[in-house]
């Protein structure tokens, strides 16, 4: 029997909404076989990305601000790396992850967290990854469902422990506007799993869809909970880090 409990899992709810953006990238690998479609270009240019992009995300939501993600590459002993880092307005990180670069997709092998605390110094939470498959370089079609699945511990009291559990699916072709030009672009379905563990369950549902364009990578991206939009963003415009810090910034 779920037991529902209230504050201290709605503001675990609170911190894992920014990972609705990252819902953004996390996609199962799948393998070689007759019938595919190469998808691999629609993904983040990561051997053009070695000295990294912030990827500006504006908020179809009045009541949400914009949303800031850096992008960087790292070729390595034959291998390519991508890490993600979220930020906050004020620059602090929200999130991190690293993934490698496979024949077939990408493998996601570090997911870490960072919830503000009162102190005002974030904590650190590292998570465990039970899927790492992300996104995959070849689809059949939308019958073939990605999964992708987290788990980890917060140092509450009582201790609270959280899956996200992700299918994907691959819905088709669409374009994507950016900056004037017309991208080709694919979508994707994604239906989330949230079950917060701490002296009882709550299981949480969302759904959303994200489009990913040629040689760019998440583009738009809507989310929904309980049938109502909660978050809907849109890729702006790339800058580089050091515009971003000093001169984006302080505009906000």
């Amino acid at each position: 029997m779920k037991r529902y409990y209230s504050h201290s899992v709605f503001r675990h709810l609170f911190a894992l909404s920014f990972l609705g953006l990252l819902c953004l990238i996390m996609l199962n690998s799948c393998g070689e076989g007759s019938g595919k479609r190469d998808i691999s270009r629609y993904y983040f240019p990561y051997k053009t990305l070695e000295e990294g992009k912030v990827y500006i995300y504006a908020s179809g939501m009045e009541d949400q601000p914009e949303d800031y993600w850096f992008f960087k590459s790292l070729q390595q002993e034959g291998k390519w790396y991508l890490t993600a880092q979220n930020y906050d307005p004020n620059l602090e990180v929200r999130q991190f992850q690293s993934e490698v670069i496979v024949d077939n997709g990408t493998v996601t092998e570090n997911y870490v967290l960072f919830r503000p605390t009162p102190e005002g110094k974030p904590e650190k939470i590292k998570t465990e990854v039970l899927q790492g498959n992300q996104f995959p370089f070849q689809v059949t079609d939308s019958l073939g469902v990605f999964l992708f699945s987290l788990r980890w511990e917060e140092n509450t009291e009582p201790p609270s422990n959280t899956t996200l559990t992700r299918n994907r699916r691959f819905l088709g072709y669409t374009s994507f506007i950016f900056q004037g030009r017309t991208i080709p672009a694919i979508r994707m379905s994604v239906r989330d799993l949230l079950e917060f563990d701490q002296e009882g369950t709550l299981e949480v549902e969302t759904e959303a869809e994200e489009w990913y364009a040629e040689n760019l990578g998440l583009v738009y991206l809507r989310k929904k909970i309980n049938n109502k939009i909660s978050m809907e963003y849109t890729l702006d415009t790339l800058v580089e880090m050091e515009y971003f810090i000093q001169k984006y910034l302080p505009r906000q």
